[in-house]
């Protein structure tokens, strides 16, 4: 028996060194072959469902929009301000109204708000405009002292100009002169 068990033994080792020879190799490669087909009106279809999308999609936007408006409208502050004159009292001749007994006023948060807005607004343009203001000034005030430079290098360098004082200066020195000389030569 144990010549029986030793061949059972040496056939089933074999077998199994031949599934791992034959079943593990790693020279066989698979190949696969994936075939695609374009189904068109697959493609269509989704396109008409996703273009239905986004236009429900844009008309929550605007409802969306809608109503973060109303909630703004909703939610906002008014103040009020009344006047009530006192009608027992003489007329003020400056204002032709009698005086005032009480006043109360009415403001509209968003109001406000809106005017910060438009006044910031105007502030950052205005901003701009003084900007582009001192760089024009600041450019002409260069242009200027390249003016009064010119200026300067074109007196220094021109020719000297006829003076008739320091010429009537000197006719008038030189008679004298003339004259002592001849004064002098005569005695």
């Amino acid at each position: 028996m144990k010549t029986e068990t030793k061949k059972q033994l040496l056939w089933a080792t074999l077998m199994i060194l031949f599934l791992f020879v034959t079943g593990c190799g790693s020279k066989k490669t698979v190949t696969e072959k994936v075939v695609t087909k374009v189904d068109s009106t697959a493609v269509v279809s989704l396109q008409t469902e996703l273009s239905v999308k986004n236009a429900i999609i844009e008309n929550m936007k605007t409802d969306l929009e809608r109503t973060r408006d109303e909630n703004v409208r909703l939610q906002d502050e008014v103040s009020k301000h009344e006047v009530e004159y006192d009608t027992s009292e003489p007329i003020n001749p400056q204002t032709g109204k009698p005086p005032v007994k009480k006043e109360t006023t009415t403001n509209s948060k968003s109001v406000l708000e809106r005017r910060v807005e438009d006044y910031e607004v105007q502030l950052t343009e205005y901003k701009k405009e003084v900007e582009t203001l001192t760089l024009s000034k600041s450019n002409l005030e260069y242009e200027l002292n390249m003016v009064k430079r010119e200026n300067s290098d074109i007196k220094t360098n021109s020719a000297p100009v006829f003076n008739l004082k320091s010429f009537l200066w000197g006719i008038v020195t030189g008679a004298v002169l003339l004259f002592l000389l001849i004064l002098f030569l005569r005695r």
